[in-house]
């Protein structure tokens, strides 16, 4: 087939005047593995405007596509192919099968440029070029609504939830949306695939890609989905050694990473370099604050070891530290079976 194409191309071609085969040979990169922009194009013609190149080629096309016969079974194929996946396919996936198709699976630098300039020569077969919002995709004619509806789907309910989602609810959605549009989950995928608007991050949630949870940008994005990641408390140390781990950078310098986590306001800081989210429960402060609250709330005296417990949920610090602090403060006081009290500051000026 790879040299069948170099034929068919040849046969379609030959007709054309020779500015005018250049033209085609340039744009499609039918000769060469690079396709040159119109500017470009125009230079090599002598300075031919970009318009009058793009004229040229639309011209070339208009004559070539008299001769279309000859591409019949090329363009059977592909409708019946775009139409398995409801007639939109991601561009990079579907020459990828191409290739299979026509040449095994053979490495060939000019066959995808040459496939594409034979689609273009199709009324039905239709090429939407990468934008930002979705990758380049081939489509069939009038058959795009399908693929427009889905992604609006999507769009909305992520909305409503506000942020991403689990795999479990991904896959839950999967199935709401197989049934609402009777198609499989694989066309779905397909269909979401082509779209730059969703994605993953490393905690296997999906939502869209505007949301730093989804594509974080700033250090303290990345810095956050690490730590939601791990689930456990972290020194400003550890965390730049994941950071680099999970994002392949050098440039997460622990110093960089410590003034992240103390100027963030959803980071806590429990002991010596280390910190925890705040959305776990922890409430930051002083050891003496910490036990302060932790005393008032219970009323009543606890042992060294139940204030160790307590404690140990929110600050991780040693038991000398712990001691020093219950002895050092006046609101502390150490009852008579050894147990350890809250003092409020009346009962200190009275005594």
């Amino acid at each position: 087939m790879e040299a069948r194409l170099n034929k068919i191309i040849k046969e379609l071609t030959k007709d054309l005047p020779q500015r005018y085969q250049l033209v085609l040979a340039k744009r499609y990169g039918l000769d060469q593995e690079a396709n040159f922009t119109l500017k470009a194009i125009g230079e090599e013609l002598g300075g031919v405007t970009r318009e009058r190149v793009r004229q040229i080629k639309e011209s070339a096309l208009d004559k070539v596509r008299k001769k279309a016969d000859l591409l019949k079974p090329i363009f059977s194929w592909v409708k019946k192919s775009l139409s398995l996946w409801r007639g939109v396919r991601r561009e990079d996936e579907f020459l990828k099968e191409s290739l299979l198709v026509f040449l095994n699976g053979k490495e060939d630098p000019l066959f995808f440029n040459q496939f594409k300039f034979i689609l273009d020569l199709s009324e039905e077969i239709k090429f939407k070029p990468e934008s930002p919002i979705c990758f380049g995709y081939f489509y069939l004619k009038d058959k795009e609504n399908l693929f427009f509806e889905v992604i609006e789907f999507f769009k909305k309910k992520l909305l409503e939830t506000g942020k991403p989602i689990s795999l479990k609810s991904y896959f839950d959605l999967l199935k709401k949306a197989k049934a609402k549009f009777l198609v499989s989950e694989g066309v779905i995928c397909s269909f979401l695939s082509i779209s730059k608007e969703f994605g993953f991050n490393n905690l296997d949630e999906f939502g869209l890609t505007v949301w730093s949870e989804i594509s974080p940008k700033k250090i303290s994005e990345k810095i956050y989905l690490v730590f939601k990641k791990l689930n456990r408390p972290l020194h400003f140390q550890e965390a730049a050694g994941y950071l680099m781990e999970e994002y392949g950078s050098s440039s997460f310098k622990p110093a960089t990473i410590h003034n992240e986590l103390i100027k963030d306001p959803r980071f806590i800081l429990i002991g010596r370099g280390i910190y925890a989210l705040k959305e776990w429960g922890y409430q930051g402060g002083t050891v003496k604050e910490v036990l302060e609250r932790i005393l008032k709330k219970e009323r009543k005296p606890l042992s060294l070891e139940e204030i160790k417990n307590k404690l140990g949920k929110e600050l991780i610090v040693k038991e000398s530290t712990i001691l020093l602090n219950l002895s050092s403060s006046p609101f502390f006081e150490k009852t008579k079976d050894g147990k350890w009290r809250y003092r409020k500051p009346k009962e200190i000026l009275e005594a």
